[in-house]
């Protein structure tokens, strides 16, 4: 069995990525005057203090004094920051968001957006969660990928619309169904992505452009961490959403996943824990207790199948279409 990663482990190479990343961006920070960043996404962090990106968004836990803080860093560099009007508490598997007043006692997260030019900034701020289109504008996504998002919008409830994955939590899954071709630029199954939203299809040639030119950066400032990046965008992932899902170190070999190793992530409860969902998390962990137990798999529309070699060990049947899915950036065209 060939292995993708060459006997390092996926933990070990995310982990590789990440302090590059965070050095990465302090070292841009300081060669454009910005100071140290205050942003906790290092790509998008370089992307927007290098001019790719005209505006930078990021939630915190709402504290005046974290805000002020960031305030000051804006003051100094002549960007301009607004936060939402209202506190939030958000859920990754449903599409619920509950607004809470600034001044309410119980715990919440404000989302702060920055930019250059004050409008944009208060165009991201205000329509955070309630206008997908104007928020992706103000954040520079391309437009056909702001159609898209807005198609997404306003459907819950619509029991066939959310069992198509046509609600906004579900993006990335109808980003895959939407798709013919997969390109390795544009994943955005795992930890690390190249591009700041979720691509109206895997193919996208105007986010390709912008993945792009975010490779070229950071290939600019350390060519080590751009390989390393490609690698590991060529990971396959078992995906339910971007807090849940299983990585593999493993390649395609006639019409399957072989692996020899993998990585549960089962974070939903964590990173959402002011409004946690179970349901997927668990999902997961079930999944990759049986996936331990082979090899190798193929997945379809309703059905996981896991070999140990040649052995079948069993089947995974999914509660409903695309529950789950291998999105594999290795298989350049996307068969369902």
């Amino acid at each position: 069995m060939v292995k993708l990663l060459k006997g390092q482990a996926i933990e070990d190479l995310e982990q590789k990525i990440s302090q590059r990343l965070r050095k990465l961006n302090e070292t841009v920070g300081e060669e454009l005057g910005f100071g140290k960043p205050p942003f906790r996404n290092a790509l998008e962090s370089v992307a927007f203090m290098s001019g790719l990106k005209p505006a930078i968004a990021f939630r915190i836990p709402y504290d005046r004094v974290r805000f002020l803080e960031i305030k000051e860093f804006c003051n100094r560099n002549n960007l301009f920051a607004r936060h939402t009007a209202e506190k939030f508490v958000i859920n990754s598997n449903t599409d619920y968001t509950k607004f809470l007043p600034l001044g309410s006692e119980k715990k919440g997260e404000i989302y702060v957006c920055i930019s250059s030019e004050k409008e944009r900034a208060e165009a991201a701020a205000k329509s955070f969660a309630k206008d997908v289109v104007v928020f992706g504008r103000a954040m520079g996504y391309p437009e056909c990928c702001l159609e898209f998002g807005g198609s997404l919008s306003n459907n819950v409830g619509n029991a066939e619309k959310e069992r198509g994955d046509f609600v906004w939590s579900r993006a990335r899954n109808r980003s895959y169904r939407n798709s013919e071709k997969f390109s390795q630029l544009l994943n955005v199954f795992s930890g690390f992505s190249l591009i700041p939203h979720v691509p109206c299809h895997l193919d996208c040639a105007e986010s390709k452009k912008y993945a792009k030119k975010m490779l070229a950066l950071i290939r600019k400032h350390d060519s080590a961490l751009a390989k390393d990046l490609l690698l590991y965008l060529k990971i396959p992932s078992l995906f339910w959403n971007y807090c849940d899902y299983i990585l593999f170190d493993g390649t395609e070999e006639k019409g399957a996943l072989h692996y020899s190793d993998l990585k549960l992530y089962a974070d939903s409860p964590k990173f959402f824990s002011l409004a946690p969902d179970y349901k997927a998390s668990t999902r997961a962990k079930e999944v990759y207790g049986f996936l331990k137990k082979g090899n190798n798999l193929k997945d379809s529309r309703l059905s996981l199948e896991v070999f140990q070699n040649s052995r079948k060990t069993g089947t995974i049947l999914k509660e409903k279409e695309f529950e789950f899915f291998l999105a594999n950036p290795q298989k350049r065209k996307i068969k369902f």
